[in-house]
């Protein structure tokens, strides 16, 4: 499908998503928007992608939102109106759920494949929430992360009060949101909320190289693993071993366990099939 705001391309078994709206910083609009959630359901949909990388084109990976402030001060965009919010609040109200930007980093976490943000340079808001939905993140010294939906007198409401105290902590989740605190790449890295800091001149190479290797593995055993990380952290130990087991005992009846035990008898570099 041919995309205007984002663009969705495939290497081997790796696909990436990129926010195509370098101007803006890849600030979303509505039309964007939607485009991020057909992609993403693209990108669900085809088997032969077994990684999925995230990034932004240019220096920012997703400023969030696209508020401009001159439209609102001119009286083109009345605040209560702007960016469709009345449907917002209107939905709340109703006792109805209306977060189509929340349902990207929950399609990002739920997807059955591996997840990866490339933070190429600053992250706020929902963008932020974008990368912290991913499986992991990868950054440079430009990368950036901002919880800035208090600086517009919400709280966030795109899962950043979920990922970020799972991440770093209650206290240091409280400081980070409530500041908002400007989280640079080689603090993100310290933290634990960059998995790897690569030199701002390397990040692509090194992010598709290990995207690359991670898409020889098994399909079939990733999936299994990422949804018992997920689920395990609202479960008991006894619970997740249970699940653990029955999950192997799964694992062990396919033709990727056989091709598995059939390349390391013979010494060669297994050829998953994802089934």
């Amino acid at each position: 499908m041919a995309y205007k705001y984002v663009t969705l391309s495939k290497d081997g078994h790796v696909g990436t998503l990129t926010f195509n709206r370098p101007e803006k910083l890849n600030a979303f609009h509505p039309p964007m928007m939607e485009e991020i959630t057909l992609a993403l359901q693209e990108a669900r949909a085809d088997d032969d992608i077994r990684v999925l990388v995230v990034t932004g084109k240019g220096r920012g990976f997703c400023a969030g939102p696209d508020i401009q402030p001159h439209e609102l001060s001119s009286g083109k965009v009345k605040a209560d109106n702007a960016h469709a919010m009345q449907n917002v609040i209107g939905g709340i109200n109703a006792g109805k759920l209306l977060n189509p930007v929340g349902n990207v980093p929950l399609t990002l976490q739920r997807m059955e494949k591996i997840t990866i943000a490339m933070v190429n340079g600053p992250a706020a808001g929902a963008g932020a929430d974008f990368a912290l939905g991913c499986d992991m993140r990868f950054g440079s010294p430009k990368t950036s992360l901002l919880m800035a939906h208090m600086q517009l007198g919400i709280p966030v409401d795109t899962g950043g009060t979920w990922f970020l105290p799972r991440l770093v902590g209650i206290a240091k989740a409280m400081e980070i949101i409530m500041g908002p605190e400007l989280v640079r790449g080689e603090e993100a890295f310290r933290l634990g909320l960059l998995n790897r800091l690569f030199p701002e001149d390397k990040l692509e190479e090194e992010t598709m190289a290990y995207a690359r290797r991670l898409a020889q593995g098994s399909p079939v055993a990733q999936r299994l693993a990422k949804l018992q990380i997920y689920t395990g952290l609202g479960v008991s130990l006894e619970t997740a071993l249970a699940q653990a087991f029955a999950d192997a005992g799964l694992a062990m009846q396919t033709a990727d366990f056989r091709e598995a035990i059939t390349a390391f008898a013979e010494k060669r570099q297994p050829q998953y099939k994802g089934r």
